[in-house]
């Protein structure tokens, strides 16, 4: 049922940043599925769309809604690497979205180039600059899990800091089915992180 209302949505008059994200959903369903060159493809739609316009909400759209699995594609540091390029045309000190999307795209560039210290640097950055303005954003998602592998591999452990905790530790009180999916998400990464370092 997704798969069909994102083709239907790609043949409607789209503004372009909705053009965008609806391009960034029919590729997370691609990847999801297995499909990589189609993933890829219609990723490198996205950007394409993005780098041409000068509209800073195409460029924001483009950057807040790249997911954590595009990483994990052929190419796909690459990409991130060339969405932080387009990111920063649209100065994301002005944008608050755009700003926590910086530093989720250089944390996890940093992190898959084997950058262990300095991705770290990045995540303590973004969640000084939520803690102080008092801000709460989805795209402590995507970073959790980059989060995570960074912490077994730079520091042997898989949470040891309060921020990682905090998603290991969602609040259900209020809940729906995608928080706890997210809560069940973290649970299962913190799992296998363990596995990982043999804590069984």
């Amino acid at each position: 049922r997704d798969q069909a209302v994102i083709d239907r949505a790609l043949v409607a008059p789209l503004q372009q940043y909705q053009r965008v994200r609806v391009l960034l959903a029919y590729a997370l369903g691609a990847t999801l599925h297995e499909r990589w060159h189609e993933a890829n493809a219609t990723l490198d739609q996205a950007l394409d769309l993005a780098e041409a316009s000068a509209d800073p909400h195409v460029i924001i759209a483009l950057a807040a809604d790249l997911q954590a699995p595009f990483a994990l594609l052929p190419g796909g540091v690459a990409r991130y690497e060339r969405a932080l390029r387009i990111l920063w045309r649209a100065n994301p000190a002005t944008n608050t979205t755009a700003l926590i999307s910086q530093y989720v795209l250089r944390a996890t560039v940093q992190m898959w180039r084997g950058h262990w210290d300095a991705a770290a640097v990045e995540m303590q950055a973004l969640h000084n600059f939520l803690a102080t303005t008092n801000t709460i954003s989805w795209q402590l998602v995507n970073l959790g899990g980059v989060q995570l592998f960074n912490n077994i591999i730079r520091l042997g452990t898989a949470a040891t800091d309060p921020a990682l905790d905090m998603l290991l530790n969602i609040d259900e009180s209020q809940s729906n089915a995608f928080t706890r999916s997210v809560a069940i998400s973290f649970q299962f990464h913190y799992a296998r992180g363990q596995w990982l370092l043999g804590n069984l």
